[in-house]
């Protein structure tokens, strides 16, 4: 009879091959009952006690927390999230070069006039996705437990002219969980992915901003068809047990109640968040 060991060993070694899409780590962040997330101006001594804390993994854009800096705010069991962006390049960054303008680099696109200093870009470029993973690759040196992924969404921009461009994006997202499968994947705007089976396994989550308040401004109501469309989506993360990351924006007392009782009902984990993630304001 043939050893299991053997045989777990040569199915772990044909999956590799095939290109399997590596489930994420477990039990972490099953544990998880409350969220936070704030992406600019962070004092780290003002860390909220929450399980899961979502940040930018630099200062200002290109000074590094360091290791230790990490360590000490994993330290308690906090788990920490750090921000990717996927599919826009942020001329902050470190990798960004002054001489760089739209179509120079040829994967670097038209730029996106909600959001000074970004661009669109053609993803699905060898060169972007170096950026991507070498970026994955110091986060994951940092200490970080895993990768909130942005701009995921972007393929809806490019599918016009680029008929494989949601491919495109679910391959990426499945090259970061091969190459970096012990950092936990919560893509942001990720729900019109969730219909490519690999990369629900692949994920521990998935952020959705919006979904019950904001989506036509700070405290409105969002229109109950994009909410019955967001959910009846996520519906396949709850099934499957993994986190889905509500974040909504209002200032009213009453509206904060009732967007964290709608999420705790849906199977949801809820954030009331400030405009541009930019602070993190009383949940009451």
């Amino acid at each position: 009879m043939a050893s299991p060991v053997l045989n777990s060993g040569k199915l772990i070694l044909a999956c590799l091959l095939a290109g399997c899409a590596q489930a994420p780590p477990p039990d972490r962040f099953q544990a998880v009952k409350s969220f936070a997330c704030q992406l600019q101006n962070l004092d780290l001594k003002a860390v909220p006690a929450v399980d899961l804390f979502i940040m930018d993994p630099t200062r200002e854009g290109s000074n590094p927390y360091t290791a230790q800096e990490i360590a000490g705010l994993r330290s308690g069991g906090r788990l920490l999230l750090a921000y990717l962006s996927v599919g826009e390049a942020e001329n902050y960054r470190s990798y960004w070069q002054k001489s760089w303008k739209p179509g120079q680099p040829a994967w670097l696109g038209p730029t996106n006039p909600e959001w000074r200093g970004n661009y669109k870009v053609r993803y699905w470029d060898p060169a972007w996705r170096r950026i991507v993973t070498d970026n994955a690759r110091q986060i994951q040196a940092q200490g970080f437990d895993g990768l909130f992924l942005d701009v995921v969404d972007g393929w809806e921009y490019w599918q016009k002219d680029h008929p494989r461009a949601k491919q495109a994006m679910i391959d990426l997202v499945l090259e970061i969980n091969r190459e970096y499968r012990h950092l936990a994947l919560v893509l942001n705007g990720g729900d019109g992915l969730l219909d490519d089976p690999k990369l629900l396994t692949a994920i521990t989550g998935v952020a959705k901003e919006e979904i019950f308040f904001g989506l036509n401004g700070d405290g409105k109501v969002t229109p109950s068809p994009f909410t019955r469309d967001c959910q009846a989506r996520l519906r396949k993360l709850v099934d499957a047990h993994k986190l889905v990351l509500s974040i909504d924006y209002t200032q009213d007392p009453a509206q904060k109640r009732a967007a964290y009782e709608r999420a705790r009902q849906s199977g949801y984990l809820e954030f009331i968040g400030a405009r541009g993630l930019d602070s993190i304001p009383p949940q009451e």
